[in-house]
């Protein structure tokens, strides 16, 4: 079982749509428990492409949980979480920065701008939107820094 956590920072921005790309392998430092200040990940896997994730984030107060599964993805030289929630079926997702054995560094895909182009009508329309505006849904203040 597979457990991620990707709401550390910023609004993450769900979506209705996956973020295509390959299917890789997810690397294997990315398994395990991680935590934060304010957010505890769980990541676990049943197979090299399959993770179960779970995610709490505790920032003001907030006790929510999420639960899902998700896929590794590579689309030129970055790789993706993609995140897919179980109560509701949409998506998240978060670009892997850095991993190390003890240190996991992801950036989550954040709102401002996807909130306001909240039209997509297939995967493909979302993902050629978000490869082509990275820097903009992408933002320095949505980093997550993960320890285990």
């Amino acid at each position: 079982m597979v457990v991620i956590l990707i709401f550390l920072t910023g609004c993450p921005y769900e979506s209705k749509f996956a973020l295509l790309g390959k299917q890789i392998k997810h690397p294997e430092n990315i398994v395990g428990n991680w935590v934060s200040d304010s957010v505890k990940l769980n990541i676990s896997t049943s197979d090299n492409h399959l993770l179960h994730v779970y995610y709490r984030d505790y920032e003001n107060g907030d006790q929510d949980s999420i639960t899902g599964s998700a896929t590794v993805i590579e689309h030129g030289h970055n790789k993706y979480i993609i995140l897919k929630v179980d109560k509701t079926g949409t998506y998240f997702v978060a670009k892997i920065e850095k991993t190390t054995k003890t240190n996991l560094l992801i950036n989550i895909m954040d709102d401002k701008i996807l909130k306001k182009k909240d039209s997509f009508t297939s995967d493909s329309a979302f993902s050629d939107f978000v490869f082509n505006n990275q820097k903009q849904v992408f933002y320095p203040t949505t980093r997550s820094y993960l320890k285990k």
